[in-house]
């Protein structure tokens, strides 16, 4: 039986408590889906940044930008990501997109130039995060060529015709 301080008074509790004796806080039981939550964040958050990083270190020795061609590294543009504009690309595109309409995750979808509207239906919110930056991704891919990363898909609600979130190439999805 261990001993822990209460968050209320500072008095010692024992951890198997559920309330502190002097002040009658209650006190936060780490069970078993604290330990279910720990596991969660080390092996879906921290592992993966840690790869991340790893990687990037790993890959940053390969660089062209080297430490003596600093200056121009600063100066280049981010490499663009080319989108695969294929006949057989855009028709999959297409179905997948008239698909999300039918399903009322889409609306009505207005493309111009300098970006594109798309109105979100009751069921895109009912999507994960990441159904929901693929679903986005996609219309930017059939809609877009890649070559203006500061295009940008405004998301707006269904009912209240509000601003539910944006899409870039660059930043991704960003939801309010």
């Amino acid at each position: 039986m261990a001993l822990v301080n209460c968050k209320e008074c500072g008095n010692s509790v024992s951890s198997k408590a559920k309330s502190c004796p002097q002040c009658g806080a209650p006190m936060q039981s780490r069970g078993f889906v604290s330990s279910l939550a720990r596991l969660f964040i080390i092996v879906f958050v921290i592992l993966p940044i840690g790869i991340a990083i790893f990687m990037s270190a790993d890959q940053s020795g390969q660089s062209a930008d080297t430490v003596e061609g600093l200056d121009n590294a600063a100066t280049k543009a981010p490499a663009i990501p080319k989108i695969d504009k294929s006949e057989q690309k855009q028709a999959d595109r297409l179905r997948l997109i008239k698909r999300f309409q039918s399903e009322d995750i889409f609306g009505d979808i207005t493309a111009r130039s300098s970006g594109m509207t798309v109105i979100a239906k009751p069921r895109f919110y009912s999507l994960g995060f990441e159904d929901k930056q693929s679903f986005v991704s996609v219309l930017y891919a059939y809609y877009f060529d890649g070559s203006k990363p500061y295009v940008t898909i405004a998301l707006h609600d269904s009912r209240s015709n509000k601003k539910v979130g944006t899409f870039t190439q660059e930043l991704g999805l960003e939801l309010k």
